[in-house]
């Protein structure tokens, strides 16, 4: 489980930075907002456009979780990762064993 200090940690992010940071950040496995008591506040609720963005970003999230909690519930007993590439996913489809993109 991995993810980054949303909006940064130590510099002071404006409010186009946030919003792009929210939304990215919101489909990675830690998802938080966080920064050190010298920087501005950048709490999604201090800008508008950072409030809905993210409202739309956890709102997917959220319903991808029964998806995630499907992929990791089966992910022992099938003995493979749950974020796997295509070509692990459809073997008999060659023409996927390339795409990187």
């Amino acid at each position: 489980m991995v993810g980054a200090d949303t909006c940064g940690f130590n510099d002071n992010a404006d409010e186009v930075l946030c919003n792009r940071w929210m939304q990215l950040s919101a489909f990675v496995s830690f998802y938080r907002n966080h920064n050190t008591y010298a920087a501005l506040p950048q709490e999604p609720y201090r800008w508008e456009s950072v409030a809905n963005a993210s409202c739309i970003a956890i709102a997917a999230r959220y319903s991808l979780l029964p998806y995630w909690y499907t992929l990791f519930a089966n992910s022992p007993m099938a003995d493979l990762p749950p974020a796997r590439v295509l070509s692990c996913e459809f073997p008999n489809e060659p023409e996927l064993f390339t795409v990187d993109r």
